[in-house]
């Protein structure tokens, strides 16, 4: 039979072990900044050291990020946790493969820390980034527990099989994206092929052309886009003399700017110049009457709206670009009919796409 002293002992260790996790009146907990980005983002993994943490005793800021390379989100971990004066830090789970890693920015040392997990199962790494996560706020890395306050007694790491260390650049695997395909767009480069029509006039029948081009990142959001286009069938023109085909060649460079996006697509915008060669050929309507063949290259501004449809490094795109061409080019035929070629211009073009 046990005693009474046995069950006031339980009694006692059950509310001293409360004493540890209850806060008193008032006192407003720390808070934790979760920050992530849709190219990268591992949801189910977030989510998990999101409730670990607020388990821990921590408020949970969350924050979304527009960057679409490791390396700006990185960079941004520190910002996002200066935001909130009671942070202790900030976190974000980037996905690798099929599972991920963490990384971890403690305030109280100014050191950004990178969590692995050894486990190929998605479902037990993300247990065990949560749990090393959680500890990582709450046993800085560094900090002896005889420097901790009276009273703050934190419990040694649950999980030592996860590994943490310094943070150093992201995997490659990281840079390339998720195993389904998500991968960073301006982390690397990429060139693309496409088929489409170039309108010159408001009237008549517009040519087909090829394009071909490379893009390259400059930040998390923007990039240089160099490319060109041939005509494979000219556009044809009808004049009461008789008829025109035009066949051209283009060639010129687009800053492009991100403008939204998620896992699997994206939507971006930009504008630049070109250089627009053409050749025309007339044909009389009057066998009389010998056509003309004529040749300019003239100045191309345009602006260009693209939606991409991605999975892995391939993707899908369709491109709108409408434009003006500079100085205005005209057909004239008997010097009676004056017809204006590129005001406006347009393009449609659709093609597919490979990150390098």
């Amino acid at each position: 039979m046990k005693s009474p002293w046995s069950s006031l002992a339980v009694l006692a260790r059950l509310v001293g072990g409360a004493a540890f996790v209850v806060s008193p009146a008032g006192a407003e907990a720390p808070v934790v900044v979760s920050v992530h980005a849709p190219e990268m983002d591992w949801p189910e993994a977030r989510r998990n050291v999101e409730a670990e943490l607020r388990a821990s005793g921590f408020e949970v800021e969350a924050r979304q990020s527009a960057v679409v390379d490791p390396g700006s989100l990185l960079a941004e971990l520190p910002l996002y946790a200066a935001q909130e004066p009671r942070s202790v830090g900030s976190v974000t789970v980037v996905r690798v493969g099929s599972t991920g890693l963490a990384y971890v920015w403690v305030r109280d040392h100014e050191r950004l820390f990178r969590v692995d997990v050894p486990s190929a199962e998605a479902n037990v790494a993300a247990g065990m980034l949560a749990l090393r996560v959680a500890d990582l706020m709450t046993v800085r890395p560094g900090k002896r527990q005889e420097d901790s306050p009276p009273g703050d007694h934190p419990a040694a790491p649950r999980d030592s099989s996860a590994a943490v260390r310094d943070a150093s650049p992201p995997p490659a695997s990281a840079a390339r994206g998720r195993g389904d395909g998500s991968a960073s767009e301006a982390a690397r480069p990429w060139v693309w092929l496409g088929a489409g029509a170039a309108f010159a006039v408001t009237s008549g029948a517009p040519g087909a052309q090829i394009t071909l081009g490379a893009g390259f990142p400059l930040t998390g959001i923007t990039s240089l886009e160099l490319g060109g286009a041939l005509s494979v069938t000219p556009a044809s023109v009808g004049l009461p003399e008789g008829s025109v085909d035009v066949d051209h060649q283009q060639l010129g460079a687009h800053l492009m700017l991100r403008a939204g996006g998620g896992a699997h697509w994206s939507l971006t915008t930009g504008l630049g110049a070109s250089a627009w060669c053409l050749q025309a050929q007339g044909t009389a309507q009057d066998d009389d009457v010998r056509g003309v063949r004529d040749t300019t290259c003239v100045g191309l501004a345009s602006a260009r709206a693209r939606l991409m449809l991605r999975w892995r490094d391939v993707s899908l795109w369709a491109v709108a670009e409408p434009g003006l061409v500079v100085p205005t080019v005209r057909l004239r035929a008997d010097r009676r009919t004056d017809v204006e070629l590129g005001r406006p211009w347009f393009a449609a073009t659709l093609g597919v796409g490979w990150q390098l």
